[in-house]
């Protein structure tokens, strides 16, 4: 039971990944993680989902969780806030009727084209040349699920179909200004200044306009979570499915014991514990 004379001063800000962190690497579920959710909303912090989903993935899940903090799609392509947000950034663009985006990363279309050059020296396969059933083997989604995971802006992922070195292919990148990042079931071919840290330090700016003392929690599973781990005072590595952990070279990181939203649950009602009553 956490003590609620905390200190009001402090602002904590929690950035997550999504699969493999908040949710089931195999179910999708947060329901392992709602003690720590409902402790989040309870003390108003902002849950900033940091995740290499689409911005139609995440502004679903968002409904399912009933928050509407600002969020990081596409491996840091863009940060997209809401209309009620109360600082919005210079230089967004307004996206539909209820969301404005500040844009990092490189569009779909070049980094599709890109994937076609890789196509002519490597054997790979993009993520728009999957079928809805490799697509489904690979992800294991439902159809709704699969569709919002298709609506892609700042990213294109894709699989290996056989062994190869990855810094060759990243050599080939460069003179696109495009890089590889390794995430928990694809690659993805992303702009070359854009990464969850990227992202994450822009928003810790326009939070440290509002707030004095801002407290940061990341976590995440995967090598992509790496820059936004680095970006955090309290870096979270959440134990992986298949029982390993990421290695992050940085001072102050929790390892979960727990798994995916267990392992979430477990370090966030800690370290807001921990932050807040000490």
């Amino acid at each position: 039971m956490i003590c609620h004379i905390i200190d009001v001063m402090k602002k904590v800000i929690v950035f997550s990944d999504l699969d493999g962190t908040l949710l089931d690497h195999d179910t999708y579920s947060f329901a392992e993680a709602l003690d720590a959710i409902n402790l989040i909303k309870e003390l108003k912090i902002p849950l900033i989902f940091t995740t290499s989903k689409t911005r139609a993935e995440v502004t679903l899940l968002q409904r399912d969780i009933g928050i509407d903090d600002p969020f990081i799609v596409e491996n840091g392509g863009a940060i997209i806030f809401d209309p009620k947000f109360p600082y919005i950034p210079d230089n967004v663009i307004k996206i539909d009727n209820n969301y404005y985006a500040y844009i990092i990363g490189k569009k779909r279309e070049d980094l599709i084209s890109v994937g076609k050059f890789l196509k002519d020296r490597y054997k790979i396969k993009l993520f728009s040349e999957l079928s809805d059933y490799e697509l489904k083997r690979i992800m294991g989604l439902p159809d709704d699920r699969l569709d919002l995971s298709k609506l892609r802006e700042f990213s294109e992922p894709f699989i290996l179909l056989e062994d190869v070195l990855i810094k060759d292919m990243q050599k080939d990148c460069e003179r696109f200004d495009v890089k590889i990042l390794k995430g928990g079931r694809f690659y993805h071919l992303v702009g070359k200044n854009q990464d969850k840290g990227v992202a994450v330090n822009k928003l810790k700016q326009i939070y440290e306009k509002m707030h004095k003392n801002c407290v940061t929690i990341g976590l995440g599973d995967s090598n992509n979570d790496i820059d936004m781990l680095m970006q955090v005072d309290y870096p979270v590595v959440v134990k992986r499915f298949d029982n390993t952990y990421i290695n992050l070279n940085k001072e102050n990181t929790f390892y979960t014991k727990d798994k995916g939203p267990k392992g979430f649950n477990e370090a966030v009602v800690y370290l807001i514990d921990k932050i807040l009553n000490n």
